[in-house]
């Protein structure tokens, strides 16, 4: 079983999309199941110091 081509996308803020990451993925013939989208969202923190 031949297991092809894979890809990954990422966004890291929650007004990001990962469309065209994903569309450069399947023009590079990377199959639809073979695409993990990761949804890393960062919360910052402020620290008061004191």
């Amino acid at each position: 079983m031949s297991v092809g081509n894979r890809g990954y996308a990422r966004v890291s803020s929650a007004d990001q999309n990962p469309d065209h990451q994903v569309d450069a993925l399947r023009r590079a013939d990377v199959e639809a199941e073979n695409v993990h989208v990761d949804h890393l969202v960062l919360v910052r923190r402020r620290w008061r110091g004191g």
